[in-house]
């Protein structure tokens, strides 16, 4: 494990940031005594599943609306929160 002082953090924070993307862990030294430890991230990205989104939907049982439908709702719905006179 490599080690960065503060006054390098500075100046030398390119070298980190290759360190870090290259899954080296760096230790922070502060007064010649160890702070911390700078971890990489890992990247646990999640996936958009339409099926699973599908069937959240279809457990939901909402029924089906037009757009007209839609947006007359919506501008009740913006009338009664914001008063008359909204276009």
């Amino acid at each position: 494990m490599q080690h960065i002082n503060m006054s390098e953090l500075r100046t030398k924070g390119t070298r980190l940031v290759n360190d870090l993307k290259a899954g080296k862990s760096v230790y922070l030294l502060h007064r010649s005594k160890v702070i911390a430890a700078i971890t990489p991230q890992t990247d646990k990205t999640k996936l958009f599943d339409a099926a699973k989104v599908d069937k959240i939907a279809k457990s939901l049982n909402l029924k089906e609306m037009s757009y007209k439908e839609r947006d007359r709702i919506y501008r009740a719905y913006l009338e009664k929160r914001y008063g008359a006179g909204i276009s």
